[in-house]
């Protein structure tokens, strides 16, 4: 198995895939075009279940906790905006979500919600992506070590075992996206 880092890493280059499919929905919202809520609730479900279920525990539940032990504080630092951006990210899905369930109800104001929620989160992600990669994962790496974080492999591969064959589907989905044509 590449190291946690690199599955990290590896897993970025999926959320931003879908991220950048996301916006570019979020774009054709805006501009009239009519988008299944069926197609907008796959954004929310890779979100949930692979960005948010799988990456984020990851972190959350591994990686950070091992940096806490090397003296990393959870609760100020680069730990305390990580985590402070995983709650923020969860609040724009759940307002994905609350507007796709009023785009159904025919609700008139729920494609601008949905739009405006969704550009919110991929703003966030964009940013929080680039700090993970170009700051805080060099500092697991370095306080870590090499052994520190070969010690995280089992429970990395836990992980991914947990989500079986909808881990590896999630990922190849969001890759997918930078080929397919507009509306998936």
């Amino acid at each position: 198995m590449a190291t946690p880092i690199d599955s990290l890493k590896r897993e970025h280059r999926a959320i931003e895939a879908a991220i950048r499919s996301l916006h570019e929905t979020a774009d054709r919202i805006g501009s009239g075009e009519s988008i299944s809520p069926d197609i907008l609730d796959c954004y929310i479900d890779f979100i949930r279940n692979f960005a948010d279920g799988s990456h984020h525990q990851k972190e959350e539940k591994i990686l950070f906790p091992a940096m806490n032990a090397a003296g990393f504080p959870l609760d100020v630092g680069p730990i305390a905006c990580m985590l402070g951006e995983h709650e923020q990210g969860r609040t724009f899905v759940r307002r994905m979500a609350a507007a796709v369930s009023d785009l159904r109800a025919g609700k008139s104001d729920a494609r601008a919600e949905f739009q405006a929620a969704a550009y919110g989160y991929c703003s966030l992600l964009v940013d929080h992506i680039q700090k993970e990669d170009t700051i805080l994962f060099r500092m697991a790496e370095s306080f870590l070590g090499e052994g520190g974080l070969g010690s995280l492999v089992p429970a990395f591969q836990a992980v991914e075992r947990e989500g079986g064959a909808s881990y590896a589907a999630y990922e190849e989905w969001a890759h997918h996206l930078d080929t397919a044509p507009a509306g998936m």
